[in-house]
C-alpha cells in the first residue's frame, strides 16, 4: 500500500503546489526517505500539521504547525491535503473533515491513506493494550514507542469516508 500512496503523491506533487500534510510526525514517506526529499524539494509549500512533538524531528516540511486539524484554520490555502495513516486516530470525523475542507482551495484534492477498519490488524489492535501494540509495531516496522497512538477507527471504511466528506460537498 505504501507504494501506491507514494506513486500517487509522485503524480500529484508538482512544482508550485501548496500541500498540507496532516499528522505527518517526523516523516512524510516513512518507507521512502528519498522520495520524501524529492517531493519536499519539488513542492512550492509543504506544511506539516501535527499536535505531536515528533513533528519537530521532521526534516522535510517547510513549515511546522503543532496542532490538530480540528484547531487549524487553513484559510483555503492548499491545493493538496493528505492524511497518511491518520484517519484511524481521528476522534471527531466531522471536525476533521471540516478542517480539511477549510484548508483546501476550491478544486483542491484531499487524499486519505488509511487502513480498512475490518482488516486483520485493526481488529487485533482493538483487542490489544497499548503496551502490546508498542512491542508489535517495533517488531514489524521498527518503530519507536513514541510512534504508537490511540486508535478510534471512526473514518476507516469507504462508506464512513464518503459520508464524512460528502457532508462538506466533497466527493470521491
Amino acid at each position: 500500500p505504501d507504494d501506491w500512496y507514494e506513486a500517487l503523491l509522485s503524480l500529484l506533487v508538482v512544482p508550485g503546489l501548496s500541500w498540507l500534510e496532516i499528522g505527518c510526525g517526523r516523516e512524510i514517506c516513512p518507507s521512502n526517505k528519498a522520495l520524501a526529499r524529492v517531493l519536499a524539494d519539488r513542492v512550492g509549500r509543504l506544511v506539516g500539521l501535527d499536535p505531536d512533538p515528533t513533528l519537530d524531528e521532521n526534516p522535510y516540511v517547510h513549515e511546522k504547525v503543532r496542532a490538530g486539524i480540528d484547531d487549524y484554520d487553513g484559510q483555503q490555502q492548499f491545493d493538496l491535503v493528505t492524511l497518511r495513516m491518520v484517519a484511524e486516530h481521528i476522534a471527531d470525523p466531522v471536525a476533521c473533515v471540516r478542517g480539511v475542507a477549510n484548508a483546501l482551495r476550491p478544486g483542491g484534492l484531499a487524499v486519505v491513506f488509511t487502513v480498512f477498519a475490518y482488516s486483520p490488524m485493526p481488529l487485533l489492535t482493538r483487542l490489544a493494550p497499548m503496551s502490546l501494540r508498542h512491542v508489535v509495531k517495533k517488531w514489524l516496522w521498527r518503530t519507536e514507542e513514541k510512534d504508537t497512538f490511540p486508535t478510534r477507527f471512526r473514518m476507516n471504511t469507504r462508506g464512513a469516508l464518503r459520508d464524512a466528506f460528502g457532508a462538506f460537498g466533497m466527493h470521491e
